[in-house]
């Protein structure tokens, strides 16, 4: 692993922990500790394998965590930290 993929890893299980969050969500809070904010589509290129379904349940969580807000409807939808949890 390049250094930056091994930052990148260890800022995820950081979150991950800090929450008890899935490989999936810490994945964005990591994404979503260096830009501004995430769509569906960020989300599943961070998750590639993951089904659009999955996806979007797995930000439901996060929201109603509130760890995440949500801003727009539907394709236009954009998450971003809340701030309420410390995330």
């Amino acid at each position: 692993m390049m250094a930056k993929d091994v930052k990148k890893a260890l800022e995820a299980r950081k979150a991950a922990l800090q929450f008890e969050l899935n490989e999936r969500q810490a994945r964005a809070l990591a994404f979503l500790k260096r830009h501004k904010s995430l769509t569906l589509s960020d989300y599943l290129k961070l998750n590639p394998k993951t089904p659009s379904r999955t996806a979007s349940r797995d930000l439901t969580i996060l929201m109603k965590e509130e760890i995440l807000q949500a801003s727009g409807e539907k394709r236009g939808r954009h998450y971003s930290l809340s701030g309420k949890r410390g995330g």
